[in-house]
Formats: structure tokens, C-alpha cells, sequence
């Protein structure tokens, strides 16, 4: 991330397109998702769209580890409603104790 971000601060480098023989017909029989992926590159804007991807993927992961947490926090929860009930029965008990 940190190169292609110093990559863009950088002098603008010459890029030389070559075209193949036989990758025309490639180009203009292509469907729509590969014809896409060919403008992005054109227009330089599949290294933004390669970002674009990756911070979707981190978002999601993200996500996925938010409901972890909250799962893991209603659990807690309940754990200390439980364990709540057990200390005033057990300060209860130890009341009975004492006055007998």
C-alpha cells in the first residue's frame, strides 16, 4: 500500500501500450466484465479498483469479527446475570449462617 501511494507522489512514467498481433480481435470480441477490466486499465483506474476490492474484503472481515464480539459480549452478559443470582443466594445463605 505504502509504495503505490509514494508511486502516485512520484513523476508520471511513459507507459508504452503495445497491442499484439491477434489481441485486437481479442479486445473488440470481448465480453462486457473483460471489456471493463480493458477500460479500467486504460483509464489507470484498476489499481484504485484493486484497492476498492481489498478494502471491501477488510470491511467484511471486519464485520464478520464485529458479530463475533457482539456474540462473545451477550454471552458475558449472561454469564454475569447467572453468576449474579449465585452471589446473592450465596450472601444470603451466609446470612442464615451468622444468625444461627
Amino acid at each position: 500500500m505504502v509504495p503505490d501511494l509514494l508511486g502516485d507522489l512520484g513523476p508520471p512514467v511513459p507507459d508504452r501500450d503495445l497491442v499484439g498481433q491477434g489481441e485486437i480481435g481479442a479486445v473488440v470480441s470481448a465480453n462486457p466484465t473483460t471489456m471493463l477490466g480493458y477500460l479500467e486499465e486504460a483509464a489507470g483506474l484498476s489499481r484504485a479498483t484493486h484497492r476498492r476490492a481489498q478494502s471491501l474484503e477488510r470491511l467484511e472481515g471486519a464485520r464478520v469479527h464485529l458479530e463475533r464480539a457482539e456474540d462473545l459480549a451477550v454471552l458475558k452478559r449472561l454469564r454475569v446475570v447467572k453468576l449474579e443470582g449465585e452471589a446473592l443466594a450465596a450472601g444470603e445463605l451466609t446470612n442464615l449462617m451468622v444468625w444461627k
